[in-house]
């Protein structure tokens, strides 16, 4: 049943971008760079989940930022497409927002989310962003609303549902956890916690 929502939920995902996405050849090098990143991403985050270290949550977030934003300024300083000077106002304004909410908040919440539940239910977070996309699009920016835009919401909610009311990947998942070594665990407070004084 996992499965079967996850793959209809991309399913869904690939509905909502097809008018958008653009095969040619100058743009196919970033269309496998956005794969790319996102099976890298899954890895990774199962990764942290099976092989956990003794790590403070926050501090491990913010350098996994750090070292993220620093390849993308520099590839921004490479070709060009970084300059402060033609920076709006609402520019610097997402830009403090993506910073504090989509960043610092969000990453800290699923890195802690994964703990409790099944990578599986905790990954479909990225299939409910483009639906909170659409909505808030046609709140705030009057997007029109597509039948297409409707349907392939529809297709991705009903994919979430089925992969969070499955029963399966939630008893794998604490027969894995079992299996980790108890002094592996990682550290899930937000902040480094002071040694006590033996």
């Amino acid at each position: 049943l996992v499965w079967v929502g996850l793959v209809i939920g991309f399913g869904g995902v690939a509905v909502l971008v097809s008018p958008q996405l653009n095969l040619e050849k100058s743009s196919f090098p970033a269309v496998l760079a956005v794969l790319a990143a996102s099976l890298l991403w899954s890895v990774g985050s199962i990764l942290m989940k099976r092989n956990p270290v003794n790590s403070a949550l926050m501090p491990s977030v913010g350098l996994q930022m750090l070292s993220a934003g620093s390849v993308f300024l520099l590839i921004a300083a490479i070709t060009g497409d970084f300059s402060l000077a033609e920076a709006s106002f609402s520019g610097y304004a997402a830009l403090i927002y993506l910073i504090f909410i989509g960043s610092i908040l969000a990453y800290s919440a699923f890195f802690y989310m994964i703990k409790f539940i099944p990578m599986a239910k905790a990954g479909t977070y990225a299939y409910i962003n483009p639906v909170v996309a659409i909505v808030l699009g046609s709140l705030i920016l009057n997007e029109t609303l597509t039948a297409q835009k409707i349907m392939a919401a529809g297709v991705i909610i009903f994919g979430v549902v089925l992969v969070q009311r499955s029963k399966v990947s939630t008893k794998t998942a604490l027969m894995a956890e079992e299996e980790v070594p108890a002094k592996r665990s990682l550290n899930w407070n937000i902040f480094p916690q002071k040694r006590k004084e033996e």
